[in-house]
């Protein structure tokens, strides 16, 4: 028999949860503090088995009889269903991949937000093992039906520090357009391109780095980058990387910046929450799409990828690049080309 329950969102609601697969589940709700339960049978092929302690679960969401059910197949898929009328009907929003459950602990909860729901899945790091766990972090606003996933390292540093230490941009803002550093992870190194007859001995960087670890040569301040130039990144665990920046002046014609709607379009604008990115490749491309604030500083990386032609859409969820939320203002997403760099403006609201 499994026993599960759940505080509804109105005074006196309370739902329990109770059965076994073999001759099936009811849930029980009172709005009335427990003095009366309506029973409402659950189907068998809603909550199913109970596998290794993994039994079905109720959750209940952020409005009026809206309420959660995951449950596992013996082929250790988990699976989500929704319902709106308080459990007695259901519709399956989501199937996960086989996970093996004797190395992965799973964990479900609703949000406080109507249609969020969040999964989280950690696991001991095999490298590491009992130092590092690895946790990622499944988060839904459509009621289950998609996800998008955080991951964390977590350790002794987790969540005061941590030991990332990369160079996320690297940028040369004085010049219009700014000149946006390839970064290539395989050799730890930075390629920037300028235009011919550039002074490379005054070249001043703005560089975004891993949270809270440090770099130097430090960031905003010149440098002599005639040849090529090291900038280690320490993190906070005091593990040290070194980038080789190199910076090239083989341009001939100065690419062009355009603030224009016609190459992307980015709504809502104003914003208070979700942003859409719409854009369009004539030919093959490798593009990149990035936000920064009004002080040059990466925000966030949406794409950096090889594209074919094609019309293509992303979102944006006002989160940066370390999963924290942005602050209210105005921010300038650029959309790079092979041959142009784009930009329009977003105003954040809330």
């Amino acid at each position: 028999t499994v026993g599960i329950s759940e505080i509804g969102i109105s005074d006196g609601e309370f739902f329990a949860f109770s059965g076994e697969f073999s001759v099936g589940y009811n849930l029980y709700f009172t709005d009335n503090y427990g003095i009366n339960f309506i029973t409402i049978p659950i189907d068998t092929t809603v909550a199913l088995h109970s596998i290794s302690g993994h039994s079905p679960q109720i959750y209940r969401g952020a409005e009026s009889g809206e309420l959660y059910l995951t449950s596992w197949t013996p082929e250790l898929h988990y699976k989500i269903f929704y319902s709106v009328d308080t459990g007695y009907t259901w519709e399956e929003k989501y199937e996960s991949d086989f996970i093996n459950i004797y190395y992965w602990g799973v964990d479900f909860t609703a949000g406080r937000k109507s249609g969020s729901f969040y999964v989280t899945r950690k696991t001991l790091d095999q490298i590491w093992y009992h130092e590092h766990i690895d946790l990622y972090i499944d988060y839904s606003e459509d009621y289950g039906e998609t996800f998008t996933t955080y991951f964390h390292e977590l350790d002794e540093y987790f969540p005061e520090g941590n030991y990332h230490n990369d160079i996320l941009s690297f940028n040369f803002n004085d010049f219009e357009p700014p000149v946006i550093g390839e970064i290539l992870e395989e050799t730890n190194s930075i390629k920037l391109n300028v235009t011919q007859g550039t002074d490379l001995t005054e070249l001043v960087p703005i560089i975004t780095i891993s949270e809270k670890a440090t770099v130097y040569p430090l960031s905003g301040v010149a440098n002599n980058f005639t040849d090529t130039v090291i900038y280690s990144v320490t993190a906070q665990n005091g593990d040290e990387k070194g980038y080789k920046v190199i910076v090239l002046d083989t341009i001939t014609t100065v690419q062009k910046l355009t603030m224009q709607k016609t190459a992307f379009s980015v709504f809502p604008n104003p914003t208070n929450e979700i942003t859409t990115i719409r854009y369009k490749i004539q030919k093959p491309s490798k593009i990149r799409i990035s936000i920064y604030n009004l002080q040059g500083r990466l925000v966030n990386t949406l794409v950096n990828e090889n594209k074919s032609s094609g019309e293509y859409e992303i979102k944006w969820n006002g989160l940066s690049y370390n999963g924290n939320i942005v602050e209210n203002g105005l921010y300038i997403i650029y959309l790079q080309t092979t041959l142009n760099i784009y930009a329009q403006r977003l105003l954040i609201i809330k």
